[in-house]
Formats: structure tokens, sequence, C-alpha cells
């Protein structure tokens, strides 16, 4: 009988510490404590502990190579570049360009699509494009993409469906060339897809109103196409020609000194 109050308290200490995992802020915002096992939660914790570590070595290592460096980094960005790419978590551009933080203005998104009703991406654009000066916008897409394999099949997926319809479209309005590749060399036709969906996305780009505005204005401004070879590390310039915009210019050019109304 002497031992249970020392064991009641050891048992109530440690539900404490399993709580403070989460109202302590170790994990964050999750469900009920109750609801976690207590394996899952220390799990849980170190996981996100390792990225608050591995932070404490980056930011270590790198002043002990530069010690102005995050000064300068804190200075206002002027970054050369737009990167609109694929939310996918093997793709990483500033480490495979080996291009310095701050270069590389970003927005990504699944499937690496611009849509023209996607409010964040053409804030992203206009404020990239009038205000940040990028000199170069790219469409970055690439091998194995979940999203465009999703594209593919019929099955359901909830919300993310209305996300993947405009790649269905490209699909369907590409489908002779597409089926001609799924007769011939059906091992490239999910490469081709991918490519012909990044080719849209630069012409989307090219129909926005600020990159419109700016060539407008006669600014340098160039939109490219990419596609990442997961497989290889290696980003690849589709080399889509001017001809693609200019031969669907005429009807998406906008003019820009008549305004609309009655």
């Amino acid at each position: 009988m002497a031992d249970a109050a020392p064991k009641e308290h050891a048992k109530e200490h440690a539900k404490d510490h399993h709580k403070k995992h989460l109202d302590g802020g170790d994990l964050g915002i999750s469900q009920d404590i109750d609801a976690l096992p207590e394996d899952a939660v220390k799990k849980d914790s170190q996981l996100f502990k390792l990225l608050l570590e591995n932070n404490k070595d980056f930011v270590a290592k790198t002043i002990a190579a530069d010690p102005n460096f995050f000064k300068g980094l804190a200075q206002p960005q002027h970054p050369s570049y737009l990167v609109i790419s694929c939310s996918d978590s093997r793709l990483e551009l500033t480490e495979a360009t080996e291009m310095h933080p701050g270069s590389i203005f970003s927005h990504r998104n699944v499937g690496n699509q611009v849509l023209p009703t996607d409010f964040n991406v053409q804030s992203v654009i206009q404020y990239a494009v009038e205000y940040l000066k990028v000199k170069h916008i790219l469409i970055v897409g690439h091998t194995d993409c979940g999203a465009v394999k999703a594209s593919c099949n019929h099955k359901y997926y909830g919300l993310i469906d209305h996300w993947l319809t405009p790649l269905r479209d490209i699909a369907e309005k590409h489908k002779t060339e597409l089926q001609q590749i799924q007769k011939t060399h059906p091992e490239n036709h999910l490469r081709v897809l991918t490519e012909t969906i990044i080719k849209e996305q630069v012409l989307n780009v090219c129909k926005s109103p600020a990159v419109q505005k700016a060539w407008d204005q006669g600014e340098e401004l160039f939109v490219h196409g990419c596609i990442f070879e997961i497989e290889t590390g290696t980003l690849k310039d589709l080399a889509i020609p001017h001809k693609a915009w200019s031969n669907v210019k005429p009807l998406y050019k906008i003019n820009f000194h008549e305004t609309g109304g009655h």
C-alpha cells in the first residue's frame, strides 16, 4: 500500500508529460490527447523535432562558412526567376539548380497548373512581374507526377477531382496525338502527356493579364516550359517555340488601351 501513491503519482506525471506534447506545443495542434497512443505521440514528436534540430545544424554550418549570410538574406529580395512547379516533395529546384536562396520566387500546386480562375497563382504572377520584376517565368513539371497519373484514371478522389478536371481537359484536347502514342509507344504516354500539360500551362501564363501588360510596356520577360526528371535529377528545357503563343495570341491578346464596359 505504501507504493500506491508514488506509482499513482508517476502515472499522472506520465500522462501530464504525454499531454504536454500537445498542450506544450511539441506536436502543435492535433486531435484530443486521449485519442492518440503514447507511442504515436512520441514518434511524431521526434519527427517534428528533427526539423528543428536540423535547422539548428544548418544555421550553425552556414554562419561558420559565412557569418554575414543571413544578414544578406534579410535584405529585400530581387529574384530573377518565378518558378511555378508541382507540390511533389521530391522536387526542390533551388537545390537542384544550385541557386542562391533569394534567386527563385516560387509557387507550387498539385500538377503545376496555371488556371485563370485561380487567384492564388494569378496573384503570384502579378506580384512577381510587376513588383519583383522577374525576368523569367518557368513552368516546371516532373516525371512520375501523381496528378498526371490520377488524371488518367476514373477513380474517385473527392475534392481533388475538381482540380484534376483541367488536366483531363488537356488530355481530351490532345487525344488524337496521345492515342497514337498509346498505340505505338505506350511506355512514353505519361511522359508525353506530362509535357503537353506543361506546354498548356506556359500558354496560360502568356494569357495572364500581368504578363501581357509587361510585354505591352516593352519589358523583358521570358516564359519557359521545363520538365524535371526525378530519376536523373535533370532539368530539361522543352524549348516551346514562340509560335505556340503567336498562333493563339489573336484570341487572347488584351488591349490595355481600351477598357471594358458597354
